[in-house]
């Protein structure tokens, strides 16, 4: 597939002559309502389970998202007047084409030379990538007012199963654990879960309708900066304690009875 993007005579130059391409923290984005799809996903329940979160929580998650991820925009419009109006206002700008297949190898070839296991031994505050490859893809217009209400809906909906679900409440905890009562837990979650899925999906792919004639393709990169643990540390830590257990996760190296422990720590703090 042919891409197209916009961009300035500087832009060019330091594409052509330095191999760098330009990423846009969302944060920095025209629209504010960038990543927004984002928020509207951690709405989202998980199962029988939804986010209570507060007005104010939302917003910092908003905030951390648009901190935390860098986009690409490009266009599948080879010559629209609406993208030449928006983004060459003085006629300075210089159409360039690639194609899905090149932006998707070059993201990605950042990605796993920035990924975080590249930097075990970086100083804290280094940024690296949080993923080893990119997403590279369509954005997918949606009305975000129509889009907060389907999500309300499905909040609403569970809401009420959970209420029935859990109405006939027992003394016996082990009546909870019937196998016949788990079998319609597992089978609501599931339909949940999948409704859930069907509203959003991809969401920092979701952009509001308002812009859909720029048909765009998007390539994100998400990026976070290494702790102040260092791997010297980290491997004289305490062998049975949880945030080494979950240190063998990000260092990659998980012998089976870290693993049981770790999720026995789980199993206890699920129940």
């Amino acid at each position: 597939m042919d891409i197209y993007r916009y961009m300035s005579f500087f832009e060019l130059y330091s594409l052509l002559n330095h191999n760098k391409l330009k990423f846009s923290k969302l944060s920095l984005m025209e629209d504010k309502n960038e990543g927004l799809a984002v928020v509207f996903q951690s709405m989202l329940p998980r199962g029988l389970f939804y986010s209570s979160s507060t007005h104010k929580e939302l917003l910092d998650y908003h905030n951390d998202v648009k901190d935390t991820n860098y986009i690409s925009c490009w266009s599948k419009e080879e010559n629209s007047i609406a993208m030449w109006l928006l983004y060459s206002k003085n006629k300075d700008y210089i159409r360039v084409k690639t194609t899905y297949k090149k932006l998707k190898n070059a993201s990605d070839d950042f990605c796993k030379k920035n990924y975080w296991t590249e930097h075990l031994h970086s100083p804290e505050g280094t940024m690296q990538t949080s993923h080893p490859f990119s997403t590279v893809s369509e954005v997918n217009y949606k009305n975000y007012i129509e889009l907060l209400q389907k999500v309300k809906i499905l909040v609403d909906s569970v809401n009420n199963e959970q209420k029935i679900f859990f109405d006939h409440k027992t003394k016996d905890f082990k009546e909870l654990l019937n196998k016949d009562r788990n079998f319609k837990f597992s089978e609501m979650r599931n339909k949940f879960e999948d409704e859930a899925k069907n509203i959003i999906d991809n969401a920092l792919l979701i952009k509001d309708d308002a812009y859909k004639h720029e048909s765009e393709i998007r390539a994100i990169i998400e990026v976070n900066r290494r702790n102040e643990i260092t791997y010297d540390k980290w491997l004289i830590a305490d062998k049975n304690s949880i945030p080494y257990i979950f240190g063998l996760i990000t260092y990659g190296e998980v012998p089976l009875n870290y693993l049981i422990k770790l999720l026995k720590f789980l199993l206890i703090m699920i129940l």
